[in-house]
């Protein structure tokens, strides 16, 4: 019988492919496992596995289907069912480990449910629901107009409620939240120890400024009769104020930043002056210098010149005209000699 059935599901897949070859053009393939298993109650099973497997020889590479036994091991004294392959199957031991909730968030969460959901669990959903029989597999059901509004007037009552069911919850968690919030704030009050706030008064009239220090609520907490307009008003104050001591802050920051800019400018601006001062004071110093060695090699070159003239002149005169009447011979005078100058680089 697993033969035939292997060779019946093999024909159909053949079928299916050559009439996808057809209509597309292309190649289709297959390829899957079916397992059939037969319980034979609880000294043996039997699994037979129908393999699609492609196959390479005849036309247009049809599928064949390989039907296989699987053995399967009883169970004995408890323990997991261990297929052929040697895989056991164990079933998990531990559990996912749950959050740790308090029994206030359980009474809360009771509010929370669903009136759809209540109805479900009281029963009298059950009356509205039809029994399914094996003809409406096949079968649409035609749904009209009047259906679908009665249908969306039934959402829109459950979403009311809903809706309605949410914001009751809302506002008991914050009334909860604003209970224990004053009794934590009472708690604080009667801990408090006075020497402490005798500090804190002190150490606040000791400031240099009535608004030195940052704006914070009072040391009394906020009464739990105090209406909401009024804890408004309060607390707009309050926001007012830490507002304006930050634009102070600002302000004074602005300022330091100015004078500290301007300090330096000034700084700046008198070290380029001096600098430039002390450029001018050299640059005078060197011309005035250099007018002083100008005005030395002028006089030395006048020097030379002289002796020049006068040398040129004493080479022209005759010892006759300068020895007239004299008894005696007198040498001629001899030319000095200078020494040869350097030629300027």
């Amino acid at each position: 019988l697993v033969a035939q059935a292997a060779e019946r599901v093999a024909n159909a897949l053949n079928d299916l492919k050559r009439a996808l070859d057809d209509r597309d053009g292309t190649s289709a393939g297959a390829s899957g496992k079916l397992v059939l298993t037969l319980n034979g109650g609880a000294s043996w099973s039997r699994s037979y596995a129908l393999c699609i497997v492609p196959s390479e020889e005849g036309d247009e590479f049809p599928v064949r289907v390989e039907a296989t036994l699987q053995k399967r091991r009883s169970k004995t004294n408890g323990e997991a069912p261990v297929l052929a392959n040697g895989a056991a199957t164990t079933a998990p031991t531990a559990s996912m480990p749950k959050p740790t909730r308090r029994d206030s968030d359980a009474e809360l969460e009771k509010d929370l449910v669903s009136q759809k959901r209540r109805r479900l669990e009281g029963g009298d959903g059950s009356a509205n629901k039809r029994m399914r029989t094996d003809g409406d597999e096949d079968i649409m059901p035609f749904i009209t107009k009047e259906d679908m509004e009665g249908i969306f007037s039934r959402l829109r009552e459950d979403i009311q409620e809903d809706t309605t069911e949410c914001v009751n919850h809302v506002q008991k968690v914050l009334r909860r939240f604003k209970e224990e919030w004053h009794e934590k704030c009472q708690w604080d009050l009667e801990h408090r120890s006075r020497p402490s706030r005798a500090l804190r008064n002190s150490e606040v009239g000791t400031a240099t400024t009535p608004d030195a220090s940052f704006p914070s609520p009072d040391v009394d907490r906020d009464d739990q009769d105090i209406t909401i307009p009024d804890l408004i008003r309060k607390e707009s104050k309050l926001i007012g104020s830490q507002i304006r001591w930050v634009e102070e802050c600002r302000r004074v920051a602005a300022d330091l930043h100015d004078k500290r800019e301007e300090n330096w400018r000034t700084t700046s601006a008198g070290f380029h002056d001096q600098a430039r001062q002390d450029r001018e004071s050299f640059q005078s110093k060197m011309l005035h210098e250099s007018g002083l060695h100008t005005q030395t090699l002028n006089q030395i070159l006048n020097e030379v010149k002289t002796i020049g003239l006068y040398t040129q002149s004493m080479k022209w005169e005759t010892p006759a005209s300068l020895n007239v009447g004299s008894a005696y011979h007198q040498a001629p005078p001899v030319v000095p000699s200078f020494p040869a100058q350097a030629k300027p680089t």
